[in-house]
């Protein structure tokens, strides 16, 4: 409850053209926070389960100005027939997104199996309020808590993404803080799946600014030199 209270005690300016946040701590999925390095994720993992099985799970492709590098790193608790390496399904899976020029954690994503009728949905909902506060938005399993700019609870689940929406385009810069949650029910009222996101817009609309920023320094040099090279006739 100490974490909600911070996060919706928190108060952001915004204009039109130039947002402005205000500093402040990001949460964290089991030790792993937004705005930690690829090392920093991995010694997180490790102590929230030392046998985690940790392998990088994507780049991000080179573009003009821009090399390539990671994009994603999975931790994969207990692993379960079915997938090879990187792919492996898993009882207890982290996956964290990395900006492509801060090459820091951007977007965290937990995914949790449990076996059929061990855990009540409500269970894992009590969880989740426990850790994050009452969310300000419900539908069914589906639960968000989604912060504006302001400071104050989005209620509606606009804010809700996966990683599957990156690149930054997709996201609204009126959604500050977001944590959101889906529990996929199996046999009866049992979970069988528990999926949990965190983001802010901040952290994506400082890498789409510097990503562009790069880029379009790289063309300028670029032009540059080719008017220095222009042949004299």
């Amino acid at each position: 409850m100490k974490l909600f209270h911070q996060l919706a005690a928190v108060s952001f300016a915004l204009s039109v053209t130039n947002p402005v946040w205000a500093a402040e701590k990001p949460s964290d999925i089991v030790g792993v926070k937004l705005g930690m390095t690829a090392d920093q994720v991995r010694m997180a993992l490790k102590a929230h389960d030392p046998n985690m099985k940790i392998v990088d799970y994507a780049s991000w492709k080179a573009a003009p100005g821009v090399p390539a590098s990671l994009a994603k790193i999975r931790g994969c608790g207990t692993p379960m027939p079915g997938g090879v390496g990187p792919y492996d399904v898993c009882k207890d899976a982290v996956d964290v997104s990395f900006g492509h020029i801060s090459k820091k954690a951007i977007f965290i994503k937990r995914q949790v199996r449990f076996d059929n009728n061990t855990m009540l949905v409500k269970n894992v909902v009590d969880s989740l309020v426990e850790k994050f506060g009452a969310p300000s938005f419900t539908r069914d399993t589906s639960h968000i808590w989604a912060y504006g700019t302001d400071g104050a609870a989005i209620k509606s689940i606009d804010c809700a993404i996966s990683d599957l929406n990156l690149p930054f385009a997709e996201h609204r810069a009126y959604c500050a803080n977001v944590y959101s949650a889906y529990i996929r029910q199996g046999a009866g009222n049992f979970a069988t799946e528990m999926h949990v996101n965190i983001y802010q817009s901040k952290l994506f609309f400082e890498e789409q600014a510097a990503f562009n920023n790069a880029v379009n320094a790289d063309r300028a040099d670029k032009e540059k030199a080719a008017k220095e090279n222009k042949v004299k006739l």
